[in-house]
Parts: structure tokens; C-alpha cells; sequence
């Protein structure tokens, strides 16, 4: 599923999640949709609240969550990327010499 990403966390606007079950479009309506649990996972799980439709119980994501998730995890990505990019030539002085330790 492709969510737009409403809180700006995310450069590219857009992103997806791999679902599997009930992604299917269904009409659904109040007699078979029914809040079954707000809680009973941890309080940093990007889950809204779980509902039983039909005879499934699906987890509503918190689309908020998820998209700060995602932002964190890219941005760390990205530091880990640029990391790796330094060599230990740039990381010598002018005169040739080790300006700081990589632990190799």
C-alpha cells in the first residue's frame, strides 16, 4: 500500500508498506467492524488500534508513527552512507600523518 506522507518527515512525500491479509478493498460498515483492542503492544508501535472485521482482526497502522520511523531509519542510513565514504587518506593531515584513529 502507497500512503502520502502528511507530516513532512519524509523528503520524498510518498511511502509504502508491504501488508499482507487484508489490503483487499471491502465495503465495510459498523456491523462488522468493531474496536477490538487499543492497546497490548509496545507504546512505540506504529499501531493505531486493532479491529475486528469480519472473523480477522487487523492492526490499524498510525500512520504518524510510521512515517517518523521511516524519516529516523533514513537518516540514519544516510549518516551510515556518508560515513563509510571517508577513507583514511582524507583523514590525514598536510604533512602526511594521522589526524585521528579509525581503530584499524
Amino acid at each position: 500500500m502507497v500512503f502520502y506522507a502528511s507530516t513532512g518527515q519524509l523528503k520524498t512525500g510518498y511511502f509504502g508498506v508491504l501488508t499482507q491479509g487484508f489490503p483487499q478493498l471491502v465495503r465495510v460498515n459498523w456491523d462488522v467492524l468493531k474496536l477490538e483492542a487499543k492497546d497490548g503492544w509496545p507504546e512505540d508501535a506504529p499501531v493505531h488500534c486493532r479491529v475486528r472485521m469480519i472473523n480477522e482482526f487487523p492492526m490499524i497502522p498510525d500512520r504518524e508513527k510510521l512515517e517518523a520511523i521511516l524519516a529516523r531509519e533514513s537518516l540514519q542510513a544516510t549518516a551510515t552512507r556518508t560515513l563509510a565514504k571517508i577513507t583514511p587518506q582524507r583523514l590525514q593531515n598536510s604533512e602526511g600523518s594521522d589526524c585521528c584513529s579509525l581503530g584499524s
